[in-house]
């Protein structure tokens, strides 16, 4: 359809609820629209489907119009509109999946999640044998003669389970001193002989 009197036509049409229209203009954007969304998703495709994205902009777009709060002149203000929606929701979507809190790059496979599953329950189930305790009362004095006083009782209060902030909160200090404190236990750790 090109001519402005049928694109006006069809969007009487839709205002109206006509199904016949919605489906029209579905299927001669819904493709484009899936490929812009998912260029612009990325790596979150992987968490927020291309297609999905699309069904929820036709879902703002019908029931806006039918409210009549849109308003689309042309074939081309209503790719305008459709791919503005588009890209706003995948930019929720790219915000909401890369927040620190479930930043998906730090995300594992299932696979490689149940391997290293796996691997931890193995190690745990079992008793240490007497030379894996020697080590173990070896590397911890090392370390412990490695630490200066304030560390070790940073370090103790960390193999109590505590979390940063309150061992901070318990020495009185920043929870930015703990960290870096930490850092360096965490270095001098991988430093040790074995």
């Amino acid at each position: 359809m090109d001519s402005t009197a049928e694109f006006e036509q069809l969007i009487r049409k839709l205002k109206a609820g006509d199904q016949q229209a919605a489906t029209e203009i579905f299927n001669q954007y819904s493709r484009r629209l899936i490929s812009l969304a998912r260029r612009k998703l990325g790596p979150v495709a992987l968490k927020s489907d291309p297609e999905s994205v699309v069904q929820s902009v036709f879902c703002s777009f019908f029931l806006r119009q039918q409210e009549g709060r849109l308003e689309v002149i042309n074939w081309q203000s209503l790719w305008g509109l459709l791919s503005t929606i588009t890209l706003r929701k995948c930019g929720h979507k790219v915000d909401h999946w890369l927040a620190a809190r479930r930043n998906i790059s730090r995300e594992q496979s299932p696979a490689a999640q149940a391997d290293e599953s796996w691997a931890a329950w193995e190690a745990i189930a079992r008793e240490p044998d007497a030379a894996e305790a020697a080590i173990l009362n070896e590397t911890l004095e090392q370390l412990q003669q490695s630490l200066s006083p304030r560390d070790l009782q940073i370090f103790q209060l960390r193999l109590e389970n505590l979390d940063v902030p309150e061992i901070a909160r318990r020495l009185e200090t920043s929870e930015r001193t703990i960290r870096r404190a930490l850092e360096g236990i965490e270095e001098k750790i991988e430093n040790l002989d074995h």
